[in-house]
């Protein structure tokens, strides 16, 4: 978050995490374009239910936020509670190999990059060895 100088110098400054040690996070998930997204949904959430340190209230949503180049995009947001012993980025790990177990059991790929190349040409293309020697 960028703050600008003049409002910390004119405004109120309301520290919001010092007050309430509850955080929110998300993790992004791509699956295949050949998934059901209802079915998505309740296997990313079934795994952030099932977390030891994952704030069952407010419950842990998965929404389909877009269609990616290579897969449908999902965003898990979850609350976790803030303090020494809380790391969230350990957490965010658990969940995400959590959600590749899930995921692989069900049969649902988690797809590479992947770019199809259409050439479309009048003629024959012609092809050549610069070098043949080498």
């Amino acid at each position: 978050t960028l703050i600008p100088n003049s409002e910390l110098v004119e405004k109120k400054l309301t520290n919001w995490t010092f007050s309430n040690q509850n955080i929110r996070r998300e993790i992004k998930v791509g699956v295949a374009y050949d998934a059901d997204p209802t079915e998505i949904q309740r296997l990313i959430q079934s795994v952030a239910l099932v977390h030891p340190d994952v704030i069952q209230s407010p419950t842990p949503m998965v929404v389909f936020d877009d269609f990616g180049d290579s897969a449908l995009i999902f965003t898990l947001r979850f609350w976790i509670r803030v303090d020494t012993a809380t790391d969230g980025r350990l957490i965010d790990s658990d969940l995400r190999s959590g959600i590749m177990a899930k995921l692989k059991n069900a049969g649902i790929d988690i797809p590479n990059p992947q770019l199809d190349v259409h050439l479309s040409a009048v003629a024959p293309l012609k092809v050549s060895i610069p070098n043949p020697s080498i």
